[in-house]
């Protein structure tokens, strides 16, 4: 059985990104997810990977939102694509399970809210975990495959 190596990113996101609120502002970063190799058989749950929101600010409360796009693909199914028109399916979840799609609420994906927390001078960061699963007995050609379209992170708050 031939092994097949996905080495691209699939989780490019938004590095850093100012939010602006009344007397607050975020920022989130997201860390790029890698696969590894793949067998064809067996599917890839990947431990939590953490999109980081810092949000600093003066007198100011804050309990950020955090959406994910569907990327390639749809929430149904993410897209990597690689060699000679071959794709793999993956998705990202809310939970370790990896039951609910992380998404922006819409055909039954869920979304992070993060608890309220009051700011008198300085910041405070949340951690959002994303659990990320590329399914087994996809048959496709070996070779690199990768996202044509990032994750886009939205924080409202």
């Amino acid at each position: 059985m031939a092994r097949r190596y996905v080495r691209g990113v699939v989780f490019a996101v938004l590095f850093a990104i100012p939010v602006a609120g009344e007397c607050a502002t975020c920022y989130v970063s997201a860390p790029n997810i890698n696969f590894g190799a793949y067998n064809t058989v067996n599917t890839i749950s990947l431990p939590a990977s953490n999109i980081t929101v810092t949000c600093s600010g003066f007198l100011s409360s804050v309990a950020p939102i955090v959406k994910l796009s569907s990327g390639s693909g749809s929430y149904l199914a993410r897209v990597m694509n690689g060699p000679a028109g071959n794709s793999l399916n993956y998705n990202l979840y809310t939970n370790s399970s990896y039951t609910t799609v992380f998404g922006n609420g819409t055909s039954g994906t869920g979304y992070y809210t993060g608890s309220t927390q009051f700011i008198l001078l300085g910041s405070v960061t949340y951690s959002v975990p994303v659990y990320a699963q590329l399914p087994g007995s996809q048959n496709v050609a070996p070779g690199s495959y990768i996202t044509s379209q990032p994750i886009t992170v939205t924080v409202s708050y």
